[in-house]
C-alpha cells in the first residue's frame, strides 16, 4: 500500500517502481550473477536471465477472480513464482471480485529491450501505460499517464505488487526500515479506510498517486 505523497502533473506523470531485489528474495541472484548478466527479452517475449524470469502481462486475469495470482508484472526466482499482479488497482488489497483494469495493447519492442502494456478503467475514463525496462540487474516498472487522474481515484489509485504467502511462509523480511517474520496464517493488525473497508495494515508504505 502507499500513502500519498506527490502530485501527478498534467502530462507525463511517472511513478518509478524499482524492483532492485529485495531481501532474501535477490540474495542468491546477485551472488550467481556475474557482471555481465543482465535481464534480456527471449522469443517468448518475456524477460530472462540466469536463476530470474520477469513476466509482463503474459497472462491475464481470471474472467471470475480478480485476485488470480497469474498476471501483470510476475517474478519468477529459480522456478518458483514469488511475486505476481504487478499492475495499478483500486484498493490496497484487491479481493475476488475488486475492480480490473482493461487491456487495450502490448508492444513487445526487442530492440530497445522493453514492453509497454496500455490498459484502462473505463468506468472512471482513467488510461495509463505500464513500461517495463531492465535497469542495472534488475527491472524499472513506470506507470505513465497522458492526463490527470480522475477526481475519484484520488488517493485510491496505486501500483501494488503481491508475493505470494506461501513463498514466504516464516521468511524474515526488511521494508522501510521495519522488518518482522512473514505468518504462517493470513492474520494480523487491520484499519479501516475512509471509505469504510477494512484492510490489513501495510507492512510498510510508499508513494500513490493523487490529485493534482
Amino acid at each position: 500500500m502507499y500513502k500519498n505523497k506527490h502530485l501527478i502533473e498534467n502530462r507525463s506523470s511517472i511513478i518509478f517502481l524499482l524492483i532492485t531485489m529485495i531481501g532474501f528474495l535477490f540474495i542468491a541472484f546477485k551472488q550467481v550473477h556475474c557482471s555481465d548478466d543482465k535481464l534480456i527479452l527471449n522469443e517468448l517475449e518475456y524477460f530472462e536471465s540466469r536463476g530470474l524470469n520477469i513476466l509482463v502481462f503474459n497472462n491475464w486475469y481470471s474472467e471470475l477472480f480478480g485476485d488470480s495470482k497469474i498476471t501483470g508484472i510476475e517474478i519468477i526466482h529459480h522456478e518458483v513464482r514469488t511475486a505476481t499482479n504487478g499492475d495499478v488497482r483500486l484498493n490496497p488489497t484487491p479481493e475476488q471480485w475488486d475492480a480490473i483494469p482493461e487491456l487495450k495493447e502490448r508492444k513487445v519492442d526487442k530492440d530497445k529491450n522493453c514492453i509497454e502494456t496500455y490498459l484502462s478503467y473505463p468506468e472512471y475514463d482513467f488510461t495509463y501505460m505500464i513500461k517495463a525496462e531492465p535497469y542495472n540487474r534488475g527491472i524499472r516498472i513506470s506507470v505513465n499517464l497522458d492526463k490527470p487522474l480522475p477526481e475519484k481515484l484520488a488517493g485510491r489509485a496505486g501500483f501494488n505488487l503481491e508475493f505470494l504467502p506461501s513463498a514466504y511462509f516464516e521468511k524474515a523480511y526488511i521494508i522501510d526500515e521495519k522488518y518482522g517474520i512473514f505468518p504462517l496464517y493470513p492474520t494480523g493488525p487491520m484499519q479501516v479506510e475512509k471509505s469504510g473497508i477494512v484492510n490489513p495494515k501495510p507492512l510498510a508504505s510508499g508513494n500513490t498517486l493523487v490529485l493534482a
